[in-house]
């Protein structure tokens, strides 16, 4: 009983602790929509690329070739790393 009680009051104490800052210590909207509005151009590019140009249907085909070859792996197995990711990465600089 006493090991479900201690992570139970240590995850109490830290969720208080977050709780009860004050908004004003909170990161404010503007400085996300800043950070995200630096990078609009390059993901607007990265997106039109993948639909409209050179790479349109290639992600679709990637992964269908990726799961036929492969199947399914476990996140973080080592069949996982060792095999299908090391295909995809060999991939990536044939676009």
């Amino acid at each position: 009983m006493m090991f479900a009680f201690l992570p139970t009051l240590c995850l109490s104490v830290v969720l208080h602790l977050v709780a009860s800052r004050s908004p004003k210590e909170w990161p404010s909207l503007d400085s996300y929509n800043k950070d995200i509005d630096r990078h609009k151009s390059v993901a607007d590019n990265i997106i039109d690329y993948i639909l409209t140009g050179a790479a349109k249907g290639e992600v679709y085909r990637r992964l269908a070739n990726m799961t036929d070859k492969f199947g399914s792996r476990l996140c973080g197995s080592e069949t996982l790393e060792d095999s299908s990711i090391t295909w995809l990465i060999s991939l990536s600089w044939m676009v």
